[in-house]
């Protein structure tokens, strides 16, 4: 039978829906003497297009475009099977081939293959989107950039880190086998021993910020075993509370280790004689220090002269200090022996959980704190003293808060040895006279925050200095005085009862850069800073209509009249 027959039975089967029997009739054909018509070829590969098997397709597509390569038939089946094996590149191809073999009369032909290009575009665009929605873009970027993205995360906020081992499988293994990013072990009290031995594997040993909070204390013996593997040459930072880690160090042999830490913060509130000192004496490195709770010799011991010191700390590199004692705490000790020994404090934080009253003041030598530029004290009953008695060139951050005795003495004598300060805060402190504020605030023209809250009749007339009320004579006077604070930009005067809207609205308006809003006299405006920050809570006289004028002018605005605590109890 000639082929010519079989091809004709397969092309009726094809059009009544008969796929299989179209396929062996056209099998058939080739069979018997059509192996050299591409038609048998090309009529095959659009059966196999229909059951959907596309690689016999193709293969009968590429032998019909072999068998004749001038007709378009080939090309544009293949053509139309790379589109559906999204292989668009090859598809586009076949595609202006197939064109290029319509005869120009065949309109109709061409209309369809242009149609069928356009189609293509489209499916690649749609396809490119798809990828890049669902695309891992992570597997294109560098793996030491990723680590080092993840480095400077954890060094901001070390607790993103299992939220990052949840993003995908990608990250997670990466993380997980990168040692350098499990250099930070924190113990509190849920799964001690199961985290400890994770970190430890998982760093090689090689913690470098230790941290074991009050509740991780009471159980150490479940997680030390694994802790003790730790590489104590790398660590950098140590925070402990309650745990008397040099004890612990000293049993296991490796306290000899423990000579590289950069910080060390040490709580023993609620906890009673644990020796502190060991784990001070062996640390050249030392920057930063917390104590917290922590006893100390005697005043007595420290402020001779003469006397050789006791303690033998290596705290000569401290640059940042922080004393916090409660009710049986020497604080006096603490700060006197620091302040003797750290020639290049630079932070300096005092706070006594209580305020306990001093028959006797102490002496306080006087002194020179070269590279001081920030000072904290809260609750410090002799902080006048040291406030008189001490020189500060380098002071830049000032805060006091809880001060009972007066300071009005100390801070004229202040005003003298603090040109370069820019933050002035002033809580629930006694001042005697508001001139002595003013005068200071005069002699620190860089101020840039200031505090003043819970102060009795203080705030309001410093408020009135720093907004004075402008008169004819002064607009038209040449020897204006300069602006109190000119470069002042945060203000702070909560709780004061003396401060009214008036002083407020024109210090504010006063330092508005609009030319409408500003006053005539330039001299007085002239180098002033606009107001960023403003807080008047608790303060009862201001006015509350004024409020959306002070949020339009201030970046930030905050008028709480009262707490809701305070407000349910006057309900």
């Amino acid at each position: 039978m000639s082929w010519k027959v079989h091809f004709q039975n397969g092309v009726l089967c094809y059009k009544s829906g008969k796929h299989e029997d179209a396929l062996n009739a056209f099998s058939q054909a080739l069979e018997s003497g059509g192996e050299s018509q591409y038609i048998v070829y090309d009529s095959r590969a659009a059966v196999h297009e229909k059951l959907d098997n596309p690689k016999d397709a193709l293969r009968d597509a590429k032998k019909a475009i072999d068998l004749a390569p001038e007709k378009w038939q080939g090309y544009s089946r293949a053509a139309r099977l790379f589109l559906k094996g999204q292989k668009f590149k090859a598809s586009d191809k076949m595609v202006d081939m197939a064109i290029k073999r319509l005869k120009p009369e065949d309109t109709k032909r061409k209309a369809e293959l242009s149609y069928l290009k356009q189609e293509i575009q489209r499916a690649r665009l749609v396809h490119e989107d798809y990828l890049r929605r669902t695309q891992n873009q992570f597997l294109k970027l560098p793996m030491e950039l990723f680590i080092n993205i993840v480095q400077i995360l954890l060094e901001y906020d070390y607790s993103t880190l299992i939220p990052l081992l949840h993003i995908c499988k990608s990250w997670r293994n990466t993380i997980i086998n990168v040692p350098s990013l499990w250099h930070t072990l924190v113990l509190n009290k849920r799964r001690l021993k199961d985290k400890a031995k994770l970190w430890v594997q998982r760093s090689n040993g090689r913690i470098r910020n230790l941290k074991v909070s009050a509740a991780a204390s009471v159980n150490v013996q479940d997680w030390w075993s694994f802790v003790k593997h730790v590489e104590w040459q790398s660590l950098r930072s140590c925070k402990v509370y309650g745990w008397d880690i040099a004890d612990f160090l000293k049993k296991a042999g490796k306290f000899d280790g423990l000579v590289n830490l950069e910080q060390i913060e040490l709580d023993d509130t609620g906890y009673k004689n644990l020796d502190r000192i060991p784990i001070l004496r062996q640390n050249p490195a030392l920057r930063r220090l917390s104590l917290t709770e922590i006893p100390f010799p005697s005043p007595s011991s420290l402020l001779d002269e003469d006397e050789e010191e006791p303690l033998n700390l290596t705290c000569h590199n401290i640059a940042q200090l922080s004393i916090r004692v409660g009710p049986e705490g020497n604080m006096l000790s603490a700060v006197t022996y620091f302040l003797n020994n750290s020639l290049n404090l630079q932070t300096l934080v005092m706070d006594t959980t209580i305020n306990r009253s001093i028959a006797t003041l102490p002496r306080i030598k006087a002194r020179t704190l070269h590279m001081l530029t920030a000072l904290d004290i809260t609750n410090v009953e002799w902080a006048a003293e040291l406030l008189s008695v001490t020189v500060f060139p380098s002071l830049e951050i000032l805060r006091l808060s809880k001060l009972t005795r007066n300071l009005d003495g100390a801070l004229m004598t202040l005003s003298q040895t603090v040109p370069l300060l820019t933050e002035l805060q002033i809580r629930s402190c006694l001042i005697a006279n508001a001139e002595t504020l003013i005068q200071f605030l005069k002699a620190t023209p860089l101020v840039q925050t200031l505090e003043m809250s819970s102060l009795t009749d203080i705030s309001g007339k410093v408020l009135e200095v720093l907004a004075p009320f402008e008169s004819k004579n002064d607009a038209n006077s040449s020897n204006t005085p300069d602006a109190l604070c000119p470069s002042l930009t945060r203000l702070n005067v909560s709780y004061c009862n003396d401060v009214k809207t008036g002083p407020l609205h024109r210090l504010v308006k006063a330092r508005l850069p609009d030319s409408s809003e500003l006053s005539q006299n330039k001299d007085i405006l002239y180098g002033k800073s606009r107001m960023k920050s403003l807080v008047v809570d608790g303060c009862h006289h201001v006015d509350s209509e004024w409020a959306p004028w002070f949020r339009k002018n201030v970046d930030f605005f905050s008028c709480v009249y009262m707490s809701k605590k305070t407000a349910s109890y006057k309900r």
